[in-house]
């Protein structure tokens, strides 16, 4: 599931539980409605999402996601380019909307700037065990889940609320190992 075509459907479709079909999905994602008819086919055969109930035929046909969330945690394939895409095809967007509330917060007056709640990144250099890296992943897992239920509670109604995208990541750091790859690609 390398294309960020798919993963904006499934994303969309998961974080929101609604059922949308691929006309929507397409308009969301600049795809056209052929292009995703093809990929929601793709992903119903991996079980990742599933026609609705609801009427429809064709492109009016509604889908809807098999659970309520889903998560990407490890991978036994050992294709480099695939890991890539993946990680490109959730990065890419992210790094869309990062620039997006930077651009935004560029025009705003300072005293403004300080009500925005948004954290666009946070990076932290820790040296830690193998266990505090194991209660550290457990601790933001815990804190996202606690969000989660929030959000998926609000999905039938409640106060106003914004959609956010919420990424985190712990891995080994070497400062030699990143700049070697560094300069690597600059040759």
């Amino acid at each position: 599931m390398t294309s960020p075509v798919r993963f904006l459907a499934v994303d969309e479709l998961y974080a929101t539980q609604r059922a949308m079909t691929a006309t929507q999905l397409a308009e969301i994602s600049g795809a056209s409605p052929s292009a995703m008819s093809y990929h929601l086919r793709e992903l119903e055969r991996h079980g990742i999402v599933r026609r609705s109930s609801d009427a429809g035929d064709g492109r009016g046909r509604p889908w809807r996601a098999c659970a309520d969330d889903y998560v990407i945690k490890a991978s036994d394939d050992a294709d480099s380019q695939g890991h890539v895409s993946l990680i490109d095809s959730h990065m890419r967007p992210m790094q869309q909307r990062m620039i997006g509330v930077l651009n935004e917060r560029a025009a705003q007056t300072p005293d403004h700037r300080q009500d925005d709640p948004y954290r666009v990144l946070v990076m932290e250099s820790l040296t830690l065990t193998d266990q505090e890296i194991r209660d550290l992943g457990g601790e933001l897992d815990s804190l996202l889940e606690r969000y989660a239920q929030i959000s998926r509670h609000r999905r039938n109604g409640g106060p106003a609320a914004s959609r956010v995208e919420v990424l985190w990541s712990v891995v080994p750091k070497d400062p030699r190992t990143a700049f070697q790859q560094l300069t690597s690609t600059d040759k």
